[in-house]
């Protein structure tokens, strides 16, 4: 990879085109202008789980292409414009770019690793929330897989719907699991 010169002032345009030229790392931009370069998921952990969730979920979506794995999202909030990359997305409708508004997601889901844990659970959360993503998801990065599923309430807040194995959520219906009401 050639090095890539960083410019006093990040755009979501450079976060997309540093995406394209390093298949190594991931780029994401907070709206509030904080560049995050980390490397690529552990393929094996990563993949395997967000592999198992698309198998899971292709059947009850019509397109199966409404389900991408680190597909690009715009967060635009108040505080700025960002991008983050969710490790895995339920879109409402085809895309007709690389990347979507936050109301196009139906579903982010985030597989924790030590690297990105404090960010997925907090700085994502309150994106997401904000930008109207109606289901989010954390996947412990321990042996647990222990599934975080939340889902926004009527004041744009996340409240946890419940916390379950991986192995359970393979088990179950995605349109029930979609369809439960906020408590």
């Amino acid at each position: 990879m050639t090095a890539l010169p960083i410019p006093a002032v990040v755009s979501v345009e450079d976060v997309l085109a540093w995406s394209e030229a390093d298949e190594l790392h991931r780029y994401e931009l907070s709206p509030e202008g904080v560049l995050s370069v980390v490397p690529m998921p552990n393929e094996e952990y990563h993949s395997r789980i967000a592999t198992e969730l698309m198998v899971w979920l292709i059947p009850h979506f019509d397109p199966p292409t409404l389900i991408r794995q680190n597909f690009k999202v715009y967060i635009s909030v108040s505080r700025g414009l960002g991008v983050r990359e969710p490790d895995l997305v339920v879109l409402r409708e085809r895309p007709a770019q690389g990347a979507v508004e936050g109301l196009e997601v139906l579903l982010a889901v985030e597989i924790a690793s030590p690297s990105t844990e404090r960010v997925d659970l907090t700085d994502k959360a309150q994106e997401y929330a904000e930008i109207g993503i109606e289901h989010y998801w954390t996947i412990a990065g321990d042996k647990t897989h222990l599934v975080t599923q939340r889902r926004l309430n009527d004041v744009g807040q996340y409240i946890i719907i419940d916390e379950t194995p991986l192995a359970w959520i393979l088990n179950q219906d995605p349109g029930e699991l979609l369809a439960r009401p906020v408590d």
